[in-house]
């Protein structure tokens, strides 16, 4: 009995792992698509909340409020900008430590080498994209310091991680 529970165990591991071959170009579109997400979501609700601040302190009256509600007016973009690359650093250990699980052939690394093309063009145009939004409101670019130097570098970024999940893909030797 202890064997067939041994052996359903490997399956359902091996049946998870298998199905994701060569998936450091899905890993890498995947973080960069999160990040930008998540900071484009952040950016909005940010520029959302700066539009209704001077609201808000009207219609506070206690002078400890005003000083609380101040107070988390200079902390939330601080936070938010941590939030993200905290985010970023995470999927990208996240990614690196499942990549190693997964067993690959050797011919993919080719194959993955020359559709880092495809996810550089992405990452140039998610860049471009971050530029047009968020850098055209300087109030904003000012904000979050952090993740504006790493999307104003996004394809050196996504060429280190991608760089990073292949390496844990392809350098591992057979146990």
């Amino acid at each position: 009995m202890r064997k067939n529970a041994s052996r359903n165990h490997r399956n359902v591991r091996n049946s998870i792992l298998d199905c994701k071959k060569g998936n450091a170009l899905s890993d890498g579109l995947i973080i960069l698509v999160s990040i930008f997400v998540l900071l484009i979501f952040f950016a909005f609700s940010y520029s959302v909340y700066t539009d209704s601040y001077s609201d808000i302190q009207a219609d506070l009256t206690n002078n400890e409020s005003l000083a609380l509600h101040s107070d988390y007016n200079t902390r939330i973009p601080q936070t938010l900008d941590s939030a993200l690359v905290f985010a970023f650093v995470l999927l990208w250990a996240g990614a690196v430590i499942l990549a190693f699980f997964i067993d690959t052939h050797p011919i993919f690394f080719i194959l993955t080498m020359l559709l880092l093309i495809g996810v550089l063009i992405v990452g140039a145009i998610l860049s471009n994209t971050y530029q047009d939004i968020i850098v055209d409101d300087t109030s904003l670019e000012t904000s979050f310091p952090m993740m504006s130097f790493i999307m104003q570098h996004l394809v050196a970024f996504i060429v280190g991680v991608v760089i990073s999940i292949v390496v844990a893909l392809y350098a591992k030797t057979k146990l």
